[in-house]
């Protein structure tokens, strides 16, 4: 990140001098792809503006499950227990280095994902236009204490099937409560 952001200082001086626009206030950010980034993150964090939260390659790396190899695809789970864990660690380093993150990558663009990223501290996600319908009325239907509760709950489970078999339950429960608020109405 360091030597980024020299050769950005140095791109930068080149433009000045040349009297070009740029932003002068350019923010440099980090993608947590990896699980040695994601250790090092209160590090990185001394350097970044923000972290981006690269889910699949983060989600692979973790598990050490490719998600392009049929024999073990069955294995990768962006809700595993370690991944839940992972993420909330780098929101609690964020948090204290005061600067945002993200996460991008097919968890991002699953509505109940979201709203455990949500209850773990993430408000900021990226996504597929497609999805983010979808996404924006999963968040608008679930008040953020809940999903800070179930988030925590989820924490406490020992395997993704656990997590998911709560989520599934979460997620009945929410849709019921929908269907019978629109019933009324």
């Amino acid at each position: 990140v360091a030597a980024a952001r020299s050769v950005i200082a140095a791109a930068q001086q080149t433009l000045h001098r040349r009297g070009l626009p740029f932003d002068e206030q350019l923010a440099v950010g980090v993608m947590i792809e990896t699980p040695a980034a994601a250790i090092c993150s209160d590090i990185l964090a001394r350097e970044a503006d923000f972290f981006s939260i690269g889910s699949n390659d983060l989600t692979q790396y973790t598990l050490a499950v490719d998600r392009g190899n049929e024999q073990v695809d069955h294995l990768y789970r962006s809700l595993h227990p370690a991944m839940l864990r992972m993420l909330r660690d780098l929101t609690k380093t964020a948090q204290e280095a005061e600067i945002p993150v993200c996460v991008c990558g097919e968890m991002a663009g699953i509505p109940v994902n979201v709203l455990v990223l949500a209850g773990l501290g993430i408000r900021s996600f990226s996504m597929t236009m497609f999805r983010a319908r979808e996404v924006k009325k999963a968040i608008r239907s679930v008040h953020f204490a809940d999903m800070e509760s179930m988030a925590q709950s989820l924490l406490a489970c020992r395997s993704s099937r656990e997590i998911e078999e709560r989520l599934a339950k979460f997620w009945f429960d929410l849709e019921k409560e929908e269907s019978r608020v629109e019933s009324a109405v």
